[in-house]
């Protein structure tokens, strides 16, 4: 019981209106679908002229959705889609907020769009933060539609959540290694399911100085997971800060990754009846795609021919080389990124993830007090 109450604290609904879409000249329609026989309130933001593609929001742990369009406010004049919709118990969605049931919402909210005629259900991207990037990743591995995933400032274990915050809160700080494991249950952890995520493009993005979110435990997230991927650390950035506090830069990026894996999509789907019969698969697994089956040799290496002379698909550029500069020194980090671990990806892929409890992953993440100013 005490465990389950642990567990709430990650969220803070309220039905209070912050703003309206209508303030900033953006046109959109507001959408119900059914969640599990509860109803999901969204708002779907048409792209201005022709659409690139779309992207599905899911936002942070407190507030609703009035308080969170307007980070993705901005993409329906670069040409992108939006739909925006607020979890189970925030805002005019039903029931009450839980683990499981975000991650059910955002199947939900998948699932709508795939029903909608009006957009290319092969080209959703999936834009998480916070609490939204944790629930993202634990909804892209295990869905097979998306051909982007953006994850910011998210968490990689609940229990490191707590952790963490607890370590920054004076009056939390001597309990910080024991709290987690009692106030926190386990399970539905974004690190035990990131690496599921690929072969779809990722983009992990954090600031130095998040207060909320440790940034450590976002690196952790993109060490854990497949290729393609790529990491945008901000020197000094703060929580969630990437698209609001740098000068336009988070959303040329953003808009830079999301284009390149569209733009992906449509050398895929061209080449897809080639695919099926020529990709090597003797080194790597293959993943169910909506193109066919095709090898992650084929997506990660660059062109080239098999045996029979059929042309593969494969990747001509890399995400990394698309997102521009490369990632900021270690040197330049805080003391606590620089000691990041240096297990590799592979090593945690083939951990157990019915691991038992006391796992070093979970030793490094928020606290009560912390969690209530989480956005």
């Amino acid at each position: 019981m005490t465990r389950l109450k642990g567990d709430r604290w990650f969220y803070h609904p309220t039905q209070k209106a912050y703003a309206d879409p209508a303030e900033f000249k953006l046109t959109y329609e507001s959408v119900y679908f059914d969640s599990e026989r509860h109803r999901i309130l969204g708002w779907y933001f048409p792209a201005c002229g022709e659409a690139k593609g779309t992207v599905l929001h899911c936002h942070g742990n407190g507030g609703n959705i009035t308080g969170h369009f307007k980070y993705v406010g901005w993409m329906p004049k670069r040409g992108w889609n939006v739909l925006c919709f607020d979890y189970r118990g925030f805002g005019r969605s039903e029931d009450v907020p839980s683990r499981p049931g975000c991650i059910a919402d955002t199947h939900a909210a998948l699932d709508y769009l795939l029903s909608r005629d009006d957009i290319d259900s092969q080209r959703i991207m999936l834009f998480g933060q916070s609490l939204g990037g944790a629930v993202a990743v634990v909804a892209a591995g295990q869905r097979d539609e998306f051909c982007g995933v953006a994850i910011e400032g998210a968490f990689s274990s609940y229990r490191g959540a707590v952790h963490y915050v607890g370590k920054k809160t004076w009056y939390l700080w001597a309990f910080a290694n024991w709290l987690p494991p009692l106030l926190v249950k386990p399970g539905l952890d974004a690190i035990d399911s990131v690496a599921r995520i690929a072969p779809t493009p990722t983009f992990f993005i954090t600031g130095t100085n998040d207060g909320v979110c440790d940034p450590q435990q976002l690196v952790d997230l993109y060490e854990a997971a497949g290729e393609p991927k790529s990491l945008w650390m901000i020197e000094d950035g703060e929580h969630t800060g990437a698209l609001t506090d740098t000068n336009g830069e988070g959303l040329d990026r953003l808009d830079r990754f999301f284009t390149a894996s569209s733009q992906e999509v449509k050398m895929l789907t061209s080449s897809s009846v080639a695919s099926k019969s020529t990709c090597s698969t003797s080194k790597m697994p293959r993943r169910p795609s909506r193109f066919g089956t095709v090898s992650l040799h084929a997506i990660a290496k660059g062109a080239g021919k098999n045996k029979s002379g059929a042309i593969r698909i494969c990747r001509s550029w890399t995400y990394a080389s698309v997102l521009a500069p490369p990632t900021l020194p270690r040197s330049t980090l805080r003391p606590d990124v620089r000691s990041i671990s240096r297990r590799s990806a592979t090593e945690r892929r083939s951990k157990d993830t019915t691991a038992p409890e006391s796992t070093n992953r979970e030793k490094a993440w928020y606290s009560p007090r912390g969690l209530a100013i989480s956005t």
